[in-house]
């Protein structure tokens, strides 16, 4: 705070702000700061709160700060003793703080990447108190960072393998295991691959088993079932039918997934267009006088070799991949490519596909190992052709590099896995379900929300676990999802956690569909509301306690003008019980009802005075109800017209010709317009009202539907020096006072959804003024 400069902020996060405001409240602090670590010398704050409002965003040394001991040593909590051990700090010094909390925020790992304080202008009511909330309001908002962080990782983790998926050379898939081969899932290289778009074959428009050729359709399907009973993979070659009608040759391998129970869920595999390769193979079987110029310059390695395995020609992709110049590798056995133990095995293949015609490798293509001349080992697709050419037998084999196709599907593996793992990790709870059916998955944050077990949760529905009287409510919100209206749908309601105790949260789902477009599984991300409801209903109490106290010291400053109003009726009450006793006693019993009647008025009269009072001065819950804010006003000023009248100033108040509804506490907002009238009259009086002795107080409809609460005086105005304390707590002007008054009544306006703000007038004297909602339809209802 020593040295500060000016950030521009860009982003605007109403949760940390939100968090100050609640905590400064709670503690009566001026200023709060929750800040991140730039570097060993430099803290950045992430949001800060002064006087009521959002601070500007800075870069500050904690260097001989209390922060820099937060940050070194942990929570800190400085009681009326701040200024003495901080001299040299000018925020100190200036602001007059007496007392400091303060407490690290941390990191998954436990380490402090910032902290949160609060600088308080008196001691603290409870040190220890106060150090438990902070250290508290810390940790919702360390989880809250991290909970963010690990949001980004993921959604970069997604990016990243969608990018992967993008680039593969060829199509990855998942599809049913059904006759029609229906794809769940294609990457983008469906497209450059089959010139069909994604969303067709997975919609399924477009079947993938339409576009092999005919002549190997059936030959396929028998492939892959023969490779499946004898539970292995498959990998096969077969032609497909573009869309714009071209033939194309495809190399497609892949296997079946199965579920816990061991049942196959899904077939995936990779398809990559091998048309090159085919032409280079076909070239090769023509024993043209081309041949060589072909084998040449094809981009594939291309080997010959005869029947007993020497190797006859080795073109120049062969030399550039395994480092062998032709002329040192020709006529060497062609075991001395491949590595153990390959070398021992692959002369007697040769002999047994000569003597029997029995294929192990001949005539099969399949994924291999060679090894270069450094040594090293690479895995290639090997595909091995017989030809006759000119009178003598031989192979000829075409090897195609699988080092970055290999490397793209670890990538893409480990990509899935840090996924899972992430998603398993999460700070927030996610869960899957279908309608009506049990849990599908739930990670580690749901159970440990729930209090039950991922295999509990298996067996149990989303009704299970909805409070019985939410399970309607829930019910109804999710109705537009199931019908397909919507995909996404917010629910807040309660769940009944394993140990019998509720909890209050907040569920977004996102529906997903199959690949014939109905509604398959839900997928839900669960925030816990308890722990902030369990808060704002605690700043709630404590508002409510010190606006009591204030109401009741409002009322003691007003007493003398009360006892002048109550005074009235009474005197009157008294003079009319004197004169039906004489008229009695004289036997004109005529007029006895008149004087009857006048008792009876000015009893109620008193009735009324004493009945606004009892009303400011008792204690009781908060309770919101629609009310006529016109009607409202008046009451505050027959209230006030006592004090006023002793003030010798006349109260004029000026209603909208409209009924101005509301939803309010209306103690609370009472309490509100009596201060602001008080606080009036006491700057008309402190000039002895030399501009008049009016003070108006108002009401009408605002352009932006509120409703405007104002209160014009003709005092002396609010000077600069008083303004930057206004609204600051135990700050006055007046010789008496608690200096709590404007304080409150901004906490209750704003708790009220408005705004309490003040401007000079130009022919002098001040005008505050507050806005309130105006009640809708709905609430009118209630």
């Amino acid at each position: 705070m020593a040295t500060a400069n000016s950030v521009k902020q860009t982003t605007s996060d109403f949760f940390f702000y939100e968090q100050l405001a609640h905590i400064t409240l709670l503690l009566s602090a001026r200023y709060a700061l929750l800040t991140e670590i730039i570097d060993d010398q430099k803290l950045r704050t992430i949001a800060t709160w002064k006087d009521g409002i959002r601070g500007a965003r800075v870069e500050y040394s904690p260097v001989g700060t209390p922060c820099d001991a937060v940050l070194r040593d942990g929570v800190q909590v400085i009681d009326g003793t701040l200024f003495e051990r901080y001299p040299n700090v000018e925020t100190i010094r200036d602001c007059g703080f007496e007392s400091y909390v303060g407490s690290p925020i941390v990191d998954a790992q436990g380490h402090s990447v910032g902290h949160l304080c609060l600088y308080i202008e008196r001691r603290l009511d409870d040190p220890s108190t106060a150090g438990t909330i902070v250290t508290l309001v810390a940790e919702r908002i360390s989880a809250e960072l991290e909970h963010r962080r690990q949001y980004e990782v993921l959604s970069q983790q997604n990016r990243q393998l969608g990018t992967m998926l993008a680039n593969l050379p060829g199509m990855n898939y998942r599809r049913a295991d059904d006759h029609a081969w229906t794809m769940h899932f294609v990457s983008e290289g469906c497209t450059t691959l089959s010139g069909h778009e994604c969303k067709n074959l997975i919609s399924g428009r477009v079947l993938w088993s339409q576009l092999i050729h005919n002549n190997d359709r059936n030959r396929v399907r028998a492939d892959v079932a023969s490779a499946f009973s004898a539970g292995e993979n498959f990998e096969i070659q077969y032609r497909i039918v573009t869309e714009s009608g071209q033939t194309i040759w495809v190399l497609d391998r892949g296997g079946r997934i199965k579920n816990s129970n061991g049942q196959v869920e899904l077939i995936e595999g990779f398809v990559t267009d091998i048309t090159a390769l085919k032409k280079s193979e076909s070239a090769i079987a023509r024993p043209d006088a081309n041949f060589e110029n072909f084998v040449g310059t094809a981009a594939d390695s291309i080997i010959t070799i005869d029947a007993l395995g020497q190797i006859e020609s080795f073109n120049n992709a062969a030399v550039d991949f395994f480092g062998y110049a032709a002329i040192d590798i020709i006529g060497e056995n062609v075991s001395r490519l491949m590595p153990e133990p390959f070398t021992r095995e692959h002369d007697g293949y040769i002999s047994r596909y000569l003597e029997t015609g029995e294929a192990k490798i001949a005539g099969v293509g399949r994924e291999v190992v060679a090894r270069r001349k450094d040594g090293s080992s690479v895995p290639v697709h090997l595909s091995i052709s017989e030809i006759v050419l000119q009178g003598s037998r031989c192979f000829v084999g075409v090897l195609r590099d699988l080092t970055r196709e290999k490397a793209a599907e670890e990538a893409l593996r480990w990509d899935h896995e840090r996924l899972n793992i992430t998603l398993e990790h999460a700070p927030t709870g996610i869960m899957s379900y279908r309608f009506g059916e049990p849990f599908i998955s739930a990670n580690r944050a749901f159970c440990e929300l729930t209090g039950y077990a991922v295999d509990e949760l298996t067996a149990m529905t989303v009704d299970d676990l909805t409070h019985p009287d939410d399970r309607v409510k829930s019910a109804a919100v999710a109705a537009e999802a199931r019908a397909g209206i919507v995909n996404k749908f917010s629910v807040r309601k309660r769940y009944v956690r394993k140990d019998g105790t509720n909890i209050e949260v907040n569920v977004l789902n996102t529906t997903t569909h199959d690949v014939d477009g109905h509604l398959d599984i839900v997928i839900g991300q669960v925030e816990n509301l308890t722990p902030r409801l369990l808060a704002q209903a605690e700043s709630s109490e404590q508002r409510e306690q010190l606006a009591h106290a204030d109401r009741l010291n409002t009322l003691g400053e007003m007493v003398t003008g009360l006892a002048h109003e109550i005074n009235q009726p009474l005197t009157a009450i008294s003079l009319f019980a004197q004169a039906g006793k004489r008229l009695y006693e004289a036997g004109n019993l005529d007029r006895l009802p008149e004087i009857f009647d006048k008792l009876s008025e000015h009893a109620q009269r008193a009735g009324t005075i004493i009945e606004r009072i009892q009303t400011m001065a008792r204690r009781q819950e908060s309770t919101k109800e629609v009310t006529d804010c016109n009607t409202l006003v008046l009451d505050t000023a027959h209230l006030a017209e006592a004090e006023a009248g002793i003030r010798d100033i006349t109260i004029e108040v000026e209603v909208d010709e409209n009924l101005l509804l509301v939803i309010v506490d209306t103690v609370q907002i009472q309490q509100v317009a009596l201060n602001l009238l008080r606080n009036g009259m006491e700057a008309m009086r402190s000039v002895n009202c030399h501009s008049g002795n009016t003070i108006k107080i108002q009401t009408k409809s605002t352009t932006d539907g509120n409703i405007e609460v104002a209160v014009s005086d003709s005092g002396g105005g609010v000077s600069s020096m008083v303004a930057k304390n206004l609204f600051t707590p135990f700050s006055t002007t007046k010789e008496s006072g608690m200096g709590l008054g404007l304080s409150i009544s901004r906490a209750i306006v704003v708790a009220h959804g408005g705004q309490l703000g003040y401007y000079n007038n130009e022919i002098g004297g001040a005008t505050f003024s507050f806005t309130l909602p105006a009640a809708t339809q709905g609430d009118q209802d209630e």
